[in-house]
């Protein structure tokens, strides 16, 4: 994987809008959260495109990914996310499900709906994206 971002190269007030210019270029629009915390914001994202689909490993200070409604009506691939969670605890929400992130366990979004991923402190996530097609599944029974 490809180091796309490294914030500690990063002055620290530049960071959190160098964290959400790369999940702009390289995700399904979103909006990006920063918790304060007393060693600053800090990111690590790596990236692996592999032709339609894409690995990311983003390691960071606390952090809140939100897909919203009016998000949905921009252009954006319709892509299911594998998403593995490191570190610290958090609440993963999408639909119905509310779903409490625990380290090492696995969780499915479907990134054509709306949903709120939070982890409070220092963690990761490696995530696996693809398009909705490459699965071979209808968008029902992905959801």
């Amino acid at each position: 994987m490809a180091v796309i971002l490294d914030t500690s190269t990063i002055p620290a007030a530049d960071r959190a809008a160098a964290i959400d210019s790369v999940f702009a270029e390289n995700t399904v629009p979103h909006s990006v959260t920063h918790e304060p915390s007393p060693e600053g914001i800090y990111a690590r994202l790596d990236y692996w495109a592999a032709g339609k689909a894409a690995i990311f490993r983003h390691e960071s200070s606390g952090i809140r990914h939100t897909r919203t409604t009016r998000q949905l009506r921009l252009s954006a691939p319709e892509r299911v996310a594998l998403i593995v969670h490191q570190g610290g605890p958090g609440i993963f929400q999408q639909g119905e499900h509310e779903l409490e992130l625990r380290d090492g366990h696995l969780y499915l979004a479907d990134l054509t709906m709306a949903y709120t991923l939070f982890r409070s402190g220092r963690g990761a996530a490696t995530v696996f994206q693809v398009d909705h097609r490459q699965i071979g599944l209808p968008a029902e029974t992905i959801r």
